[in-house]
């Protein structure tokens, strides 16, 4: 082999220390066992769906559970929504066959306003909740991301007034189709 006046490139692995190695060992395990990416999707596609996190997991409040109004929202909408009235035995609608959240004059005279959830299906039921401060929950579960709503205990309001207070959850048949 003579020389032609070309030059050549040899590539040469890189010479690791002990310590480089053993990084650039566990490296390439960590790559290996990451999924692999995913090419980006197509404008018209279905996002993927990303797991629910462990809080928008939690199960249902026990009736000796501490009292909070209702669950913290989910970061993606959800398929149920659980009513919790005073007796503790959940309720629950798919927020497929929810139909209309609005607020609504209360019934007593000043007292606030309340919410009127309305799901459809085989059976038409709406969901009356009396409470304060209720307009964020009515966008919340406008937007499907509210797991569980509940009612207090005892009914009296002897709590916080900027918070959220359910003082009563009324779940009435409207018809029958």
């Amino acid at each position: 082999m003579g020389y032609d006046g070309e030059e050549k490139v040899i590539d040469m692995p890189p010479r690791f220390s002990i310590e480089e190695a053993v990084r650039h060992a566990a490296e390439e395990r960590r790559r290996k066992q990451e999924p692999e990416a995913k090419p980006a999707a197509d404008a018209d596609a279905e996002p993927e769906e990303t797991p629910l996190s462990p809080e928008e997991l939690a199960p249902l409040p026990q009736s000796g559970d501490a009292y909070v109004a209702h669950s913290r929202p989910a970061s993606r909408p959800l398929a149920t929504i659980f009513f919790l009235p005073k007796g503790g035995l959940p309720d629950g609608f798919s927020y497929a066959s929810f139909e209309r959240v609005r607020m609504v004059e209360a019934e007593q005279p000043g007292a606030s306003p309340a919410l009127l959830v309305r799901f459809n299906g085989s059976v038409v039921y709406e969901v009356v909740i009396e409470g304060r401060n209720l307009l964020g929950l009515c966008n919340q579960l406008g937007r499907h991301v509210i797991h569980w709503v509940r009612e207090h205990p005892t009914g009296r309001d002897d709590g916080d007034d900027r918070a959220v207070f359910i003082r009563r959850i009324v779940i009435r048949e409207v018809e029958r189709r």
